[in-house]
């Protein structure tokens, strides 16, 4: 499970963290484990696709969506992209989810309060 904790040094802090089931029961977890995205980040949706990891998160300070790409689920991250690099914008774009459709397919949803937008 991926959870966004401020950590309260500064604010905003958000940082996401990686908490992992111990046991099929999902009642014990692991402790937070830092995702190594860095602070300012929040609704982060992961997916792994091959061997890589692509992470799509909420920059908290320019409210665009980004992406990064790791090797493994705890880094290292690099963003392929930065700001506008879709073309959706800023605004009350967040919460991204991924859903795999027929293969080769795949739909990402981005929350909107208007509108609903999905690119494959």
């Amino acid at each position: 499970m991926i959870a966004n904790i401020d950590t309260g040094n500064q604010l905003p802090d958000f940082q996401p963290y990686v908490f992992t089931a111990l046991d099929s029961t999902l009642t014990a977890w692991s402790g937070p484990t830092a995702l190594g995205i860095g602070a300012d980040y929040i609704d982060t949706y992961v997916a792994k696709l091959g061997t890589a990891y692509h992470a799509f998160i909420k920059s908290e300070t320019t409210r665009y969506l980004e992406h990064a790409t790791a090797p493994s689920l705890t880094g290292p991250w690099t963003f392929v992209g930065k700001d506008n690099w879709a073309g959706w914008g800023s605004e009350w774009k967040d919460r991204p989810s991924s859903n795999w459709m027929t293969a080769p397919t795949r739909c990402t949803w981005i929350h909107n309060p208007v509108e609903l937008l999905a690119s494959t």
